[in-house]
């Protein structure tokens, strides 16, 4: 274990966490008005929203990566730390999955871990598919599993660790200035399939 992934695995500080779970509560328990641009569920049926901008996370940059080893289209999220532009220092990185949903939230706690100085100035990069809830799932199941189902479905989590070993990282290396042979942030399956091919 690194000091980047132990820095991770002690606790966080109780001030962040408790603004997080505040936020959470409040999120949940707020009623959506739909003078706001949305029209609230009344139980008959789904609720729409009127189409605005969608919501960036600030100094992110969004990129494209075509994998050869399975020809899906990923996509790419960079988070630098603050400071990146000005500099020539070379970060850590933490690499995310499912990013559609965790990048934003990863990308907050580093920041506050950052300034809290936990960690080491990071770079998060996070790899989502850009694809409908439905297939979010199946591609997901596709990646992150090391052993066909039942069925002969999923299993191709070697072709996705092949993916990032020889593309992504090779491409964040590139495009990003960082240091090499840092850990990753993924889900336990991939894991485990990961460590029982290098350990």
């Amino acid at each position: 274990m690194n000091a980047l992934t132990s820095a991770f695995s002690r606790a966080m500080p109780s001030r962040t966490l408790w603004f997080a779970s505040v936020l959470f509560i409040a999120t949940v328990a707020s009623p959506v008005n739909a003078a706001d641009g949305a029209q609230v569920d009344d139980g008959i049926g789904d609720p729409t929203l009127e189409k605005y901008p969608e919501v960036s996370i600030r100094g992110s940059e969004h990129r494209q990566l075509t994998s050869a080893v399975n020809g899906q289209l990923y996509q790419v999220y960079v988070k630098p730390p603050r400071g990146y532009e000005t500099g020539n220092k070379r970060y850590s990185v933490l690499y995310v999955l499912d990013a559609e949903t965790n990048f934003g939230a990863t990308s907050y706690i580093v920041q506050r871990l950052i300034k809290d100085d936990l960690i080491p100035e990071t770079l998060v990069v996070g790899i989502a598919y850009g694809a409908t809830y439905e297939a979010f799932y199946q591609l997901r199941g596709r990646d992150l599993t090391p052993a066909p189902g039942r069925r002969g479905e999923y299993g191709s989590a070697k072709e996705f660790q092949r993916f990032i070993e020889t593309e992504l990282f090779p491409f964040i290396s590139k495009n990003y200035r960082v240091v090499d042979g840092i850990g990753r942030s993924t889900d336990t399956p991939w894991v485990a399939s990961s460590a029982s091919t290098h350990c």
